[in-house]
Formats: structure tokens, C-alpha cells, sequence
């Protein structure tokens, strides 16, 4: 997730598309800026969205990253 290193970080939230992963029925371990999918499926083929708020000098700065996931079948 952007800016991993920078100081005085809040959380990191995941989402798939536009729905928190966290809120998913599903398992999924989030270690700081890291997440992973304990099992994965043909749906999971999109595009998840990283979201790190940081304070900078008084200000709360938003950032956000896309990855693109493609599922491949065995």
C-alpha cells in the first residue's frame, strides 16, 4: 500500500471493488499494508483498491493504489 514507510500511519483498508474486504464472508489475513486471500476464486479476477490515511504535519493526507488481479486456473 503507498507510503508504508511514512510516519504517523492509521490503518490500511482493502476493498474489493467497492466493498471493504474486511466485510466479505470470507477468510483473508491483513498484516499491515499486506493482504491475502486464503482462497481464491474465478470472482476475485478484478481490480482490489488499497487505502492508507497519513497525517504529515497536521494534515491528513489519503492515498490510494489499484491492483489489477487475474485469476488463472490449474
Amino acid at each position: 500500500c503507498p507510503g508504508h514507510t511514512c510516519s504517523n500511519n492509521t490503518d490500511v483498508v482493502w476493498y474489493k471493488r467497492n466493498k471493504a474486504v474486511s466485510k466479505e464472508r470470507r477468510e483473508s489475513c491483513e498484516e499491515m499494508e499486506h493482504l491475502q486471500l486464503c482462497t481464491v476464486d474465478v470472482k476475485d479476477d478484478t481490480v482490489f483498491f488499497c487505502d492508507r490515511k497519513i497525517i504529515e504535519q497536521g494534515v491528513m493526507w489519503s492515498f490510494r493504489r489499484a491492483v489489477n488481479v487475474t485469476v488463472i486456473r490449474k
